[in-house]
């Protein structure tokens, strides 16, 4: 699903449809406070540092307080943990990075840009209904059961 989001996203969308045409339906969104250039295509973001340092110590807080990951810890081999944990870890990236930068720069550039796309209040994008709207947008009813399978 992950991969048929991106090339539907970058590839074959009448919508956006190449990296080119994402780059300037973005420019045209209002400017993001924090950001360098008020881009959304930098890595220069003080909110984004900001999310990922509270993001880093809530999830080593959590593995550190989640009895599974404790009891796994201690009953395996650490030649055997050790490189499960880091290719899990590698291939948990992928997941969220994917969705954010195929649906979810999506859903920005789409914004008030075309009708197919709805336009979503703050509170609903803060329920995370930005990827759902953007695959809806771009896939129709297909896109809808395809966000609902990678959910499930």
């Amino acid at each position: 699903m992950l991969l048929a989001f991106c090339f539907t996203v970058y590839g074959t969308s009448d919508l956006i449809g190449s990296p080119r045409r994402m780059a300037e339906l973005l420019a045209l969104q209002p400017p993001v406070a924090g950001n360098a250039g008020g881009s959304y295509l930098t890595f220069r973001s003080l909110p984004g540092l900001q999310f990922g340092i509270i993001n880093i110590c809530g999830n080593f807080a959590a593995v550190f307080a989640d009895q599974a990951y404790f009891q796994r810890g201690i009953a395996s081999s650490p030649e055997e943990a050790v490189p499960a944990f880091i290719l899990g870890g590698l291939t948990w990236t992928a997941v969220p990075l994917t969705m954010a930068t195929s649906l979810g720069l999506a859903a920005r550039a789409l914004m008030g840009q075309t009708p197919k796309m709805a336009n979503l209040t703050a509170e609903q994008i803060s329920e995370g209904l930005s990827a759902p709207a953007a695959a809806v947008a771009l896939m129709g009813k297909s896109g809808a059961a395809a966000m609902l399978v990678t959910l499930l």
